[in-house]
């Protein structure tokens, strides 16, 4: 019996309601757009693909290890996994320096999400796995709020740039949030951004002055996706001024990372020379700043944020800028700060690697502190749904 033929039946046997599940402390549930489920065909050996998303591999397989050597059984899952209430119908796991595809149903209590398209759509799956006593890491709440631009600046306006919504791109509604922005905010340029983008991609800058269909052609050309299916936002293009004392040029923004509310991690991110965007998928650098050196200011910006949030059990970022007229704004929250790493950047790898120290610290206590199912952290059980 080839590969194929034989995950076709076990895949079939899932099908029957006795089957039971292996019992896990964590499943890490990444988005299907990126990663692979473990039923997919034999030849895909591993959750990502190596030629591009080789650096992810290498990622969640230390995250599994890790959790490993503090004794919490972990394994890796996908949206195209989901059955019901915690299950999965199979997983990967990374073992003797392998990834292992496990053709079996699992469950846990505990989930580290990546998921962050099923909060934009959610499919049916999708609420039916998240029904029952599951405990997400990142509450789901917070990955709501950041995941939309126009919704965080509604809750957090009076910290953030002006922002008018502009929904989908057209002469009318253009014209409508240029008047809007108007009557809140001096401005020459101005920043289109995708509501629900991230990474940097479908940013966009112009002048005042130009006609919309330089905009529109602009936009079209540059866009990561179907222009038809973005939502924009508008914001004044505020001028960077340096986020710390240090010789920086380009613009440049402050990224701090928290875990329980506490920061655990910030990077000093710069943009490429010509460009104002700092994320290092626009090609932007980023070094490390201890964060007991995040300036004074930065960081009573940042409480004030906080206690408004007044979040618990999340890990989120919030990215910070300093303009030249003196003023601190929140540029952006994110729900899911990456614990990967672009392949030529040893700096990005080594934070994410420490990133991942922290997050299993974290998941290894709030186990202590919850219990689970098996109210330990060693062994597995099989319990039958």
């Amino acid at each position: 019996m080839d590969n194929n033929h034989k995950i076709n039946n076990e895949l079939h046997e899932l099908k029957d309601s006795t089957v039971k599940s292996i019992f896990f402390d964590v499943l890490i549930v990444y988005n299907s757009d990126t990663a692979s489920s473990a039923s997919k065909p034999a030849r895909i050996r591993s959750p990502f693909p190596t030629k591009t998303h080789d650096t992810y591999n290498k990622a969640y397989s230390y995250f599994l290890e890790k959790l490993h050597d503090k004794n919490v059984e972990a394994a890796f899952s996908t949206v195209d996994d989901l059955l019901q209430e915690g299950h999965v119908k199979s997983y990967w796991t990374y073992e003797n320096r392998k990834w292992i595809k496990n053709i079996k149903r699992a469950y846990a209590r505990f989930i580290f999400n990546k998921t962050s398209s099923m909060y934009i759509k959610p499919s049916k799956q999708w609420v039916n796995f998240a029904k029952g006593p599951i405990i997400f890491f990142t509450n789901p709440e917070v990955i709501k709020l950041f995941l939309d631009k126009y919704e965080t600046y509604k809750r957090l306006s009076d910290f953030s740039l002006p922002t008018i919504l502009v929904g989908k791109l057209n002469k009318h509604n253009l014209i409508s949030a240029l008047s809007q922005l108007s009557e809140i905010s001096n401005f020459d340029d101005f920043v289109l951004k995708d509501r629900y983008g991230a990474g940097g991609n479908n940013v966009l800058k112009f002048k005042r002055i130009e006609k919309y269909e330089e905009i529109f052609n602009t936009c079209k050309k540059e866009a990561e996706e179907d222009l038809g299916k973005l939502s924009f936002i508008l914001q004044p293009f505020v001028d960077a001024a340096p986020i710390i004392d240090r010789d920086i040029s380009n613009p440049s923004d402050i990224r701090v990372i928290y875990i329980d509310n506490q920061p655990i991690q910030s990077f000093v991110r710069v943009a490429k020379r010509g460009d104002f965007r700092s994320n290092t998928h626009q090609g932007g650098l980023l070094f490390a700043l201890p964060v007991k050196k995040v300036p004074e200011d930065i960081n009573l910006f940042a409480e004030k944020i906080l206690k408004r949030l007044g979040f618990t059990d999340a890990l989120f970022s919030l990215d910070f800028m300093k303009g030249k007229n003196g003023k601190i704004y929140l540029i952006e929250g994110n729900s899911s700060p990456g614990i990967t790493w672009i392949k030529e950047n040893k700096d990005e790898k080594t934070a994410a690697l420490e990133l991942i120290d922290q997050i299993v610290a974290n998941i290894e206590k709030r186990l202590k502190n919850n219990g689970n199912a098996k109210n330990s952290l060693t062994g597995k059980l099989t319990i039958s749904v």
